[in-house]
């Protein structure tokens, strides 16, 4: 009872790391493919409103409607496909290496400048006046 063997995790770190990647992946292009298939109905519901219905007939509102909402899709399929690869995990992983080496190094410099302003003193040895 008290001598249990720990249960070593199915999955390692760096496993867990790349589901959880992989399921936001997954998560991003689900989004897109809903936002397409929006876009595709809300297309033909807003072409017959126009054109069947005849509201606003006399102008063919619709058009800028579509064309702004093309333009967000356009944006979110170069998020999904363009930037990522780009900006993705590998590049977070190097601008993170990048940024804890800069902070060492501050770290070091200020270690520097403080040991040289404020010396400790060396253990053994006594300041004038003391016994």
């Amino acid at each position: 009872m008290f001598f249990r063997k720990k249960k070593e995790p199915l999955l390692s770190a760096e496993q867990q790391a790349q589901i959880a990647y992989a399921q936001s992946r997954i998560r991003q292009k689900k989004r897109l493919y809903n936002h397409i298939v929006y876009f595709l109905i809300g297309g033909v519901f807003l072409i017959g409103i126009n054109k069947v219905l005849k509201y606003g007939a006399e102008y063919d509102w619709y058009l800028w409607v579509l064309a702004g909402w093309a333009f967000l899709l356009a944006v979110q399929v170069a998020k999904v496909f363009v930037v990522h690869r780009f900006l993705g995990p590998d590049w977070e992983h190097a601008q993170r290496e990048k940024l804890m080496r800069l902070q060492q190094e501050r770290i070091r410099k200020l270690e520097a400048e403080v040991a040289a302003e404020l010396p400790l003193p060396e253990p053994g040895k006594k300041k004038e006046g003391e016994l």
